[in-house]
């Protein structure tokens, strides 16, 4: 019966690690997302035109793009 408890404990552990995490991914893509609506609306205040704008969402996803290489490998 230990050995059950103890083999139950461990899932409840890996799932919390799991959970913590899918949290801080979830925390870092809002951190994310905050700044560039942040810049957008900076650009957009600015008057920056449509070619800039595109410029900026081309180097982006361009860094994004490095990123995901970079992770998946």
């Amino acid at each position: 019966m230990l050995r059950k408890e103890q083999e139950t404990e461990a899932k409840y552990v890996e799932k919390q690690h799991e959970q913590r995490n899918a949290l801080e991914y979830c925390e870092q893509n809002l951190f994310n997302t905050k700044h560039r609506i942040m810049e957008m609306r900076k650009n957009a205040s600015e008057n920056t035109s449509a070619e800039k704008m595109l410029d900026i969402l081309k180097r982006e996803v361009n860094k994004n793009r490095e990123l995901v290489n970079e992770i998946l490998g």
